[in-house]
């Protein structure tokens, strides 16, 4: 690994033809290695010509953003002390790199660093996450005591973050590592924390406190006494005079409620609410509608995981809010839950419960639908407070046929195994039932169970899915290319189950006018299967 790092390092820094792709594989595993001589050649190699691009773009006055190279060059200058190169990278930090750059520092060693002015802006930008997955090593005993020593809030915050690690992309990061999983990790943070030394400021506990209520809701149910203590004193006014200080304090309000709700007390989600509406902080700052959007967000967000564990499950309830009605601020970035995709999901729910159709109209404003996908999973729960299977399917026909979730899902019945909404066992199974709802299911995702059921060799089921989704395309330009596509693949089907004259009956049903040339290509080929003889039977 480190010979092939040093080609690449080394094509890099003489200007020889090296892609992007080569250096963000190659040097992101080198420089994550045990440090030796030759770990130090590739690191020299690659900070000089790091330099050398830097000094290129100032005399050109030109500014070009590779944001593939930050992380093994932060990386390398991490790992080596290079001083200069640090100050440089994270002087030019773009905000959405802030979770990124803070992990590396963390994972490098850092950690003096990485607690100083970064943390903040992390916090502030904890609901933009990418799609990155990022990873990095909590650290040391001894690490952690220092840091104590020099500010106590910075050192319980900095532990905090490192408890986000993602335990996949650590351990290919990391393999020869070994410490508890992330949910045991927070777990344990959490009884500690009521006995840890106390910051001088009790505000400056509130990033701590929202970091572990955002990203492990359940776990922060143990400490709704320290949510509950800092609530009497904690005001919008009350952190660093910048966004980032309005958005913890806003989340700070949205995690407590939920936490209240976990406890049977709904009433203080509305208050928070009116109380974040009507800040005159908030207000001043030009930020109202967003700050609101936050809380709300926010909010659901953590309801969602506490309804996953099987808490605040009452759906009922939870429509009645008032901040909910509150439509004329229903902003959003496309990672954000919006009150429409919201109130469809909890009558969705409650229509699940009591077996009942559901008269809402479709909704089109989904912009994240892995969002979507992770509010159903909540919805549909776990141990003994999960919804059997015929409430899972109802609830899901409504999020298929009711939504426009199908424009951005292929391949939805492996999203949903994959996020155990569904198990595999229980998709074979079930098939039947899920015939029975098939004209509620959007057209594209009953084709998708037709090929999921194909995959998993039960022909019957995949060609008689194929024969329902054929006759009921979606509504638009390309439904007769999509009722084509179906046919084709039922008539397939019905040949590999030797099924020829149902298969020529099926290929009747083609509209021949508008076929598409992938279309007409193996429709050809079907027919020239159809036109051979059958094979005689074996003696």
């Amino acid at each position: 690994m480190q010979t092939w790092g040093q080609s690449a390092a080394q094509a890099w820094h003489d200007g020889a033809p090296v892609t992007v792709f080569e250096l963000d594989s190659l040097l992101n595993a080198v420089s994550v290695l045990p440090v030796n001589e030759s770990w130090n050649r590739i690191s020299k190699l690659v900070l000089e010509r790091w330099n050398q691009r830097e000094e290129i773009m100032k005399q050109k006055k030109t500014r070009y953003i590779e944001s593939t190279f930050h992380p093994f060059v932060l990386r390398f200058a991490a790992r080596s002390g290079d001083s200069a190169v640090l100050a440089s990278m994270l002087r030019g930090n773009p905000g959405q790199e802030t979770k990124r750059f803070t992990s590396i520092l963390l994972e490098s060693g850092d950690w003096m660093r990485a607690i100083e002015p970064l943390f903040l802006q992390y916090i502030s930008s904890i609901l933009s996450k990418t799609q990155d997955s990022i990873g990095w090593l909590p650290a040391s005993a001894e690490t952690l005591t220092k840091l104590r020593h020099h500010a106590i809030e910075n050192a319980l915050l900095a532990e905090a973050v490192a408890l986000d690690a993602d335990d996949i992309a650590t351990r290919c990061l990391y393999p020869h590592q070994e410490w508890p999983d992330r949910g045991k990790r927070f777990e344990a943070f959490v009884k500690k924390l009521p006995s840890a030394p106390k910051p001088l400021r009790p505000e400056s506990l509130a990033p701590v406190l929202v970091t572990l209520g955002f990203e492990n809701t359940p776990a922060a149910l143990d400490l709704l006494p320290q949510f509950d203590e800092l609530a009497k004193t904690l005001r919008s006014d009350s952190l660093p005079q910048q966004q980032s200080g309005i958005r913890i304090w806003t989340n700070f309000l949205a995690i407590h409620a939920a936490l209240k709700m976990a406890r049977g007390d709904a009433s203080l989600a509305d208050t928070y609410y009116e109380r974040v509406k009507n800040d005159p902080t908030v207000e001043r700052g030009g930020n109202a509608d967003t700050a609101r959007s936050d809380f709300r967000h926010t909010l659901f967000h953590c309801l969602a995981q506490l309804w996953q564990v099987g808490e605040a499950r009452d759906p009922a309830k939870i429509s009645r809010l008032s901040l909910l009605a509150d439509t004329a601020t229903n902003q959003s970035s496309s990672n954000q839950l919006t009150i429409s995709q919201i109130t469809f999901a909890l009558k969705s729910w409650q229509s699940a419960i009591k077996g009942e159709p559901l008269p809402s109209a479709m909704i089109s404003d989904i912009k994240d639908y892995g969002l979507l996908l992770e509010f159903a999973t909540a919805i549909a729960g776990s141990g003994k407070t999960r919804l059997s299977f015929q409430e899972r399917l109802h609830l899901f026909t409504h999020f298929s046929g009711r939504t426009d979730i199908a424009t951005y899902t292929s391949q939805i019945w492996n999203h949903l195994v994959m996020r155990q909404y569904f198990t595999s066992e229980e998709l074979l199974k079930e098939r039947a039932a899920i015939l029975k709802v098939a004209h509620l299911l959007a057209p594209s995702h009953l084709n998708d169970f037709a090929m999921y059921m194909r995959r998993h060799n039960i022909e019957d089921t995949a060609e008689a899915a194929w024969a329902i989704a054929a006759r009921n395309p979606a509504t638009t330009r390309s439904a007769t290319y999509f009722s084509n596509h179906c046919v084709l693949d039922r008539a397939s089907t019905l040949i590999h189950m030797k099924k020829f004259n149902d298969a020529k009956e099926c290929l009747s049903e083609l509209n021949e006018k508008d076929l598409a040339a992938s279309n007409r290509l193996l429709h050809t080929t079907l027919l020239k299967l159809l036109s051979q003889p059958a094979p005689t039977p074996a003696k």
